[in-house]
């Protein structure tokens, strides 16, 4: 397996790809450098780490972290 890199950068002439233009979409990407103007290819890895899940106020509609109604409110509209 090929060791992953943090910095897009030409295998040919190590010029580094500033992120602003660097291949972030996931999958395989032929890029042409900037530098030399040879083609090669990217490919953009990334690892799931889990989700985070939260309650949604029924008083305001937020998600939980969000929401600033005071308990009692939403207590009553939820009934």
């Amino acid at each position: 397996m090929t060791e992953l890199v943090k910095t897009q950068s030409c295998p040919y002439c190590n010029h580094d790809v500033e992120d602003n233009y660097a291949e972030w979409e996931e999958g395989t990407h032929e890029v042409t450098c900037d530098s030399c103007g040879k083609e090669y290819s990217v490919e953009t890895e990334y690892e799931f780490l889990g989700w985070t899940i939260e309650k949604i106020c029924v008083g305001c509609g937020s998600v939980e972290s969000e929401c600033f109604c005071d308990e009692s409110e939403v207590g009553e509209e939820a009934q």
